[in-house]
């Protein structure tokens, strides 16, 4: 599991490397809204995609390289900007740890 540094800003994108991939990670406010996309190895795999509390970003197994990115929320709310880094973290896990997480 690796915690993904996400600033207290609404909108923000970045690239980082995990598994030997490339994901562009771009994070956008509407309506009060967190909304994610995700390109991997420049490609996108999903596009504003509304973030959820401790759920896969990524909801289709096919679409991801051995891993997936989830917001885990300890307060049980949706992603805010303003609760990143205090209660609201985003971490990339491989599918062997988010199988162990849902047993």
């Amino acid at each position: 599991m690796i915690e993904i540094t996400v600033q207290k800003m609404p909108n923000q994108s970045f690239d980082i490397e995990l598994d030997g991939h490339r994901y562009g990670i771009e994070i956008r406010t509407f309506n009060g809204m967190t909304l994610m996309s995700v390109k991997i190895d420049d490609k996108y795999v999903k596009r504003s995609v509304r973030c959820c509390a401790n759920q896969r970003v990524i909801p289709y197994g096919y679409l991801t390289k051995g891993g997936n990115l989830t917001w885990i929320c300890l307060d049980e709310n949706y992603p805010h900007y303003s609760k990143f880094g205090d209660t609201q973290f985003l971490y990339y896990m491989t599918d062997d740890e988010l199988e162990q997480l849902e047993v």
